[in-house]
């Protein structure tokens, strides 16, 4: 009678965690460089937009100032 082993098999894989951390902080570096980028991009188009919002009242105020 032929018995089969059922030893486990383990592979080692060259241990080489150092560069997958270095490359999760590079990640989380990147996103956390997107994601100010992102913030400040959406701070920008608010100002943009005020200033656009202010501009438009005063041409209204002029333009009915010269309606008087």
């Amino acid at each position: 009678m032929c018995k089969t082993s059922l030893t486990p098999r383990i592979f080692f894989l060259e241990d080489d965690n150092s560069s997958d951390e270095e490359d999760s902080s590079k990640w989380e570096t990147d996103s956390e460089s997107l994601i100010d980028e992102n913030i400040e991009h959406e701070n920008e188009r608010e100002i943009l937009q005020t200033e656009h919002e202010n501009e438009r009242e005063i041409l209204q105020i002029e333009n009915n100032n010269l309606q008087l």
